[in-house]
């Protein structure tokens, strides 16, 4: 989890982290930041890094939930309006 909130550039404070480990030794870091008194139409943001067993990210990327109103609901990367 370390080496994916140091390759996101994100401290702990003020996200929501979940993460899961496979039987491969993946790991999964979901980093969740609302930032709905920050944009209109954006309520939250979710970025998701996976690290590999070797401690190398294999893959990062991000996902928003909208505001009420403004599109999904639901974390898509699609655009919100």
């Amino acid at each position: 989890m370390d080496v994916a909130l140091a390759h996101a550039g994100i401290t702990e404070e003020g996200v929501t982290i979940e993460s899961s480990v496979g039987q491969d030794g993946v790991v999964e870091v979901q980093i969740v930041r609302d930032i709905a008194d920050q944009d209109d139409s954006v309520r939250a943001v979710r970025r998701i890094v996976v690290v590999d067993a070797d401690g190398t990210v294999v893959e990062d990327h991000s996902e928003q939930a909208c505001q009420h109103g403004r599109g999904h609901q639901d974390f898509s990367t699609e655009p919100c309006l």
